[in-house]
């Protein structure tokens, strides 16, 4: 139905432009699906009743029993959480109307309320905004604010855990649920033990923080400094007995030797509905370690409960024992990833590809207990220092060290917390992930081809990652494995810059003027100053890892100093075709002397050639001598693409202003940090090149299901520029089409700097992104341009 020249779905309860939206919108296959499954829940609705005013005795045998005289039923769904209320399914509505037609029903001496079951959309109404809800390890803006007034970033990161960590009353929340939960099984299993593991105990758990638990099913030579204590008789009655008689005593005594999804539906079971307040209640029998999750609903924690799982009951002691045996841990870890959230580089909900807080948390031991700081002894000194201690293993690895603080010779090295927060960032900016395993057992780092050779004799295999963090006890796990190359790239960035913000003046000194300083540069969301200057996107591009064709490289056969000039060339290029070409960039060019030209680069004293070719995706360059930049044509499969002047055309959909930079231009984009007018951070290297871009749509979304449908076409196999070209194109026309500009301010603007890299020998070429407005959606930008441009690279032989 149209209405103000608007059209509105009332299926999907979606407002469009245009009739040929509307038309685009029906055909689509969201539609049609929520089209279907409204058919379907109608039909369902129809042959519904609604049975309100039960109470918890009733089940949902009893409630079938009583409406199977009425005719056949197929469901029943009963609201288990409060009990007030039944949906009965009949096999047809005329069965219902007989239902319908019975003025009185009691089921079990109670009067029930019967009614026709009354059908909801599958679409509802578009939620409204809701306000920010302070989540797990978030801090309240004022709680960062308040950091401002203390003397010094030691004092700052003090501040911080003391807002951040669990409070006495918290921890004693988390006992609760859990002798709540150990009383239940105890009907079954009388040695059975409940305790918490993870952050709700080891002395680094934020408020909020999920509730890690282990049920032991045979606790007698169980050892745990978190143990839970027996529940006491109020905790007991509550437990809902009613149902105990449903359960299979036998069954519950052999779930110590049932496979993991037969044992996880008989947690759920016993959870689900002995377990007062309990709710969400599902298994996940395919993760690494099986696990029950639920939520309680009185404290609002999110609980995971796994058996046996003795190996984290001993994880937990080795880092609350950490905690303990120096006062600069807890600060630390706590700065770090609060540091580490805020940058969106750890703290997965559910599964994700970013750093779990205990990965994080290693990365942080590991860095104390090297020698060049020696905060912490490493988990083999540990071992060493309990020799005529018993010993403890624990599904085959040697858990054994001395937890007792006062057996443990104290560390000589003193370091204070700022200097220790500055050190870490120092230390990891040089470590290459891609090439080092981070060992807490060792406390050290080792380059993956020796630990490989030294693991060999493990019972399994250690997994190696885009980054590799070893489990200090069972060995052959890798607790970062779930990270990807593009989180790790994003991590190595992070701390680039949060090592730059460390050197400034501002982190070690507050200017009086009451604003962000000291580690509010590292931990406040959303900082906007003068070191705005953060690396929000780096992507690199190293001449060793590129390809190169048999006559590029006979051409350059032995000048070295020739093959990279001509390759600088030649990626400088790659870079302007894909922004111009596959993702439909209008170029200008700003000379130096401020004027602004057209980035048509016929117009320059030297030509160009790149041909796109159809087979292998090539691009193939003639450069003249002495040329400066290169100049190009651009020809896709013979025809030649020229450029369009926007200001002349209406189908401009973003612009570029292009800066040549002389290397020797002394505010280029070495700019000091420290200067509050500095718009750039400091980059090593020879500035070659800025583009400033402008874009009206986000062209970076929608392109997977496009690229389906066009991959299908034997023209687009082949070529994967020619694909991503004609993507971009369908992206933009549907966007154009819907109406659909997600940017507050019309557009999107952000800075692209090019520069060279040589040291040691090698040669790389670094391309910086930063936001000019639009911050949010140029990350979205970046995080896909990193990926999309390597992909297309990987595809190119220079020539």
């Amino acid at each position: 139905m149209a209405s103000s020249n608007k059209f509105h779905c009332d299926i999907c309860n979606l407002t469009l432009i245009s009739e040929k939206a509307m038309e685009e919108h029906m055909k689509g296959r969201k539609h049609q699906k929520v089209e279907e499954v409204t058919k379907m829940r109608q039909t369902q609705a129809k042959k519904s009743i609604f049975v309100g005013n039960l109470v918890k005795s009733m089940s949902e045998i009893e409630i079938t029993d009583y409406f199977m005289k009425v005719g056949s039923v197929e469901r029943v769904i009963l609201d288990k959480e409060k009990h007030r209320y039944a949906i009965v399914e009949f096999q047809s509505e005329e069965v219902v109307e007989q239902a319908l037609a019975t003025k009185k029903h009691t089921i079990g001496g109670r009067k029930v309320n019967v009614k026709q079951r009354e059908w909801k959309p599958v679409m509802g109404k578009q939620k409204q905004p809701s306000k920010k809800k302070n989540t797990r390890g978030q801090v309240d803006e004022g709680v960062v604010e308040s950091l401002v007034a203390l003397d010094n970033v030691t004092e700052q990161m003090h501040g911080l855990m003391a807002q951040l960590q669990l409070s006495p009353d918290d921890v004693n929340l988390r006992y609760l649920v859990c002798r709540l939960l150990q009383s239940v099984f105890q009907e079954f299993m009388p040695y059975a033990a409940v305790a918490p593991y993870g952050s709700s105990v080891n002395s680094y758990g934020v408020k909020g923080c999920d509730l890690d638990l282990n049920l032991t099913i045979d606790s007698r030579n169980l050892m745990y400094e978190f143990s839970t204590p027996d529940a006491e008789d109020e905790i007991v009655e509550k437990i809902d007995k009613k149902n105990l008689k449903d359960f299979d005593e036998s069954e519950m005594m052999d779930i110590d030797d049932s496979d993991d999804s037969v044992t996880m539906e008989i947690i759920c079971k016993i959870i689900r509905q002995l377990v007062p307040g309990m709710k969400n209640v599902r298994g996940i029998p395919l993760a690494r370690k099986p696990v029950v999750k639920f939520s309680h609903s009185q404290s609002g924690l999110s609980c995971d409960i796994s058996i046996n799982n003795r190996l984290a009951l001993r994880n937990t002691e080795l880092l609350a024992f950490y905690g303990k045996l120096n006062p600069v841990v807890r600060p630390l870890v706590f700065a770090i990833r609060q540091w580490a959230k805020v940058k969106q580089i750890a703290g997965n909900v559910g599964a994700g590809p970013k750093l779990t807080n205990y990965a994080l948390t290693l990365l942080v031991i590991t860095y104390l207990q090297m020698e060049e700081v020696k905060v912490l002894p490493s988990v083999e000194e540990l071992q060493a220092a309990n020799e005529d201690g018993d010993e403890r293993i624990i599904d085959g690895w040697n858990c054994t060290f001395n937890c007792d603080v006062n057996n443990v010779t104290s560390i000589a090295k003193e370091n204070s917390l700022d200097n220790l927060l500055v050190g870490f960032y120092k230390f990891y900016s040089a470590v290459d992930f891609s090439k080092n395993v981070i060992c807490p057992r060792k406390g050290k780092i080792v380059p993956i081809e020796r630990f490989q050779a030294e693991a060999e004799g493990l019972e399994k295999d250690f997994r190696c990652g885009c980054l590799n963090v070893q489990d200090p006890l069972e060995l052959c796990h890798n607790v970062a494995g779930n990270v990807n190359e593009k989180t790790v790239k994003r991590l190595a960035g992070e701390i680039k810059v949060a090592q730059v913000r460390c050197q400034s003046k501002r982190f070690s000194k507050c200017d009086g003027e009451k604003k962000s300083w000291g580690l509010m540069l590292l931990v406040k969301e959303g900082t906007s100053d003068s070191l705005k200057a953060e690396v929000t996107g780096c992507l690199e591009v190293g001449f060793g890892n590129c390809t190169f064709s048999d006559a590029f490289k006979s051409r350059w056969d032995g000048n070295r100093d020739g093959a990279i000039t001509e390759w600088v060339h030649q990626v400088m290029l790659f870079y302007k075709t894909v922004l111009q070409d596959v993702l439909k960039f209008d170029c200008h060019v700003e000379s130096t002397d401020g004027k602004d030209y057209m980035f048509d680069m016929n117009n320059q004293p030297k030509v160009e050639e790149v041909n796109i070719n159809s087979s292998n995706g090539s691009l193939k360059r003639h450069l003249e001598e002495d040329s400066s930049l290169p100049t190009k044509k651009l020809k896709m499969d013979g025809g030649e693409v020229r450029d369009e002047n926007p200001q002349t055309s209406d189908t401009s959909l973003c612009s570029v202003d292009v800066s040549f930079i002389s290397s020797t231009d002394s505010h280029a984009i070495d700019m000091d940090v420290q200067s509050a007018t500095s718009s750039v951070i400091s980059l090593p290297g020879e500035p070659l090149i800025t583009y400033v871009c402008k874009t009206k749509f986000p062209m970076w979304i929608g392109r997977r299901k496009h690229k389906r449908v066009l991959m299908k076409a034997p023209e687009y196999k082949s070529n994967i520029f020619v694909l991503e070209r004609a993507v971009t194109t369908k992206v933009v026309k549907e966007q154009e089409l819907m109406g659909d500009v997600n940017f507050k301010s019309g557009s999107m603007s952000l800075q692209l700097h090019l520069r060279k890299v040589s040291e040691d020998g090698s040669c790389k070429l670094v391309l910086k992104m930063e936001p000019v407005t639009e911050e949010i959606e140029c990350k979205s930008f970046f995080h896909f341009f990193d990926n999309f441009f390597l992909k297309l690279l990987s595809e190119h032989t220079f020539q």
